[in-house]
């Protein structure tokens, strides 16, 4: 079976960069066809390929760590050594967000626009973000730099979060959080200068802590007796409820249609559809 997806073929970067997570093929032999490198009496495939297919991943990551995005060439190149088909691997790559398919400059901004950093000021940040440097995929202002909307970052609490890469021979993250262009873009200019291979550094504002200010939904944490239901309604509890209560179900359920607040399940459907009792909008479909 060819596994090819296309006949590009890798450069010495990205061969080495999939080496790096399979180590050297112990023959230069991949298909009926095709070679590596020099001359092969044995297949570098079969079962001892097949037990890797799991390393399909760290594989991606690999070549999106060295050369900033996974061509045609380094694809094919990792589906060769793997045994995966392309469709298979392809469909993986596309899956995540923070892996491209498409050329991208090594210096790359991932600017989270998800809910909770909607709600942080995430959209006026992006907005700062096209003043400075264009619209996202941009490289008006350094062909070495660009910005891109991102999925979460997994950094709710300090909203709003941004996450520098910097592909290369020493790839670099930085994460930024809470972020402002201001700071991305001073990340941005000092990023290539990273000197540590796989540095990974942080901008982040400490956790809020017991007793602080800021929490919400732990304010209560340290502040009273987790096992006393009178201690709790003393301090606030069940008010929500309370207040729910002599709203009613028709108010309660406008107000979640008001608030336009979206399910967490994956399909990000208002949740209003659920209360209703209409289910999802594909549900609804049907």
């Amino acid at each position: 079976m060819d596994l090819h997806l296309t006949s590009d073929t890798p450069n010495a970067a990205e061969q080495l960069a999939v080496d790096s997570v399979l180590e050297a093929p112990e023959s230069g032999f991949i298909s009926d066809a095709h070679f590596i490198s020099g001359e092969a009496d044995a297949p570098a495939a079969g079962h001892a390929a097949r037990a890797n297919r799991h390393l399909l991943l760290p594989v991606l990551h690999a070549i999106q760590e060295r050369i900033g995005w996974i061509s045609p060439g380094a694809l094919n190149y990792a589906c060769q050594r793997l045994t995966v088909p392309p469709t298979e691997a392809y469909g993986v790559a596309t899956f995540y967000a923070l892996f491209s398919v498409q050329p991208k400059p090594p210096v790359v901004a991932h600017v989270c626009d998800d809910i909770a950093c909607l709600g942080n000021g995430a959209q006026a940040l992006c907005t700062a973000m096209t003043e400075r440097f264009g619209a996202p995929g941009s490289t008006e202002f350094d062909s070495n730099i660009t910005w891109h909307h991102s999925p979460c970052l997994g950094m709710c609490e300090r909203a709003p979060a941004a996450m520098v890469t910097v592909a290369g021979v020493n790839p670099s993250t930085t994460v930024l959080a809470p972020a402002d262009a201001a700071e991305i873009a001073q990340t941005l200019a000092d990023s290539e200068r990273t000197t540590k291979a796989s540095e990974t550094s942080f901008g982040v504002r400490s956790v809020p802590q017991a007793g602080s200010e800021e929490l919400r939904l732990l304010r209560r944490v340290g502040r009273i007796d987790p096992d006393d239901l009178t201690n709790y309604r003393s301090a606030g509890g069940y008010r929500a409820l309370e207040r729910a209560l002599d709203m009613g179900p028709a108010q309660v359920v406008q107000e979640v249609v008001d608030s336009k607040l979206l399910g967490r399940g994956g399909a990000a459907h208002p949740r209003s559809l659920t209360w209703h009792g209409r289910g999802s909008p594909a549900g609804q479909a049907r």
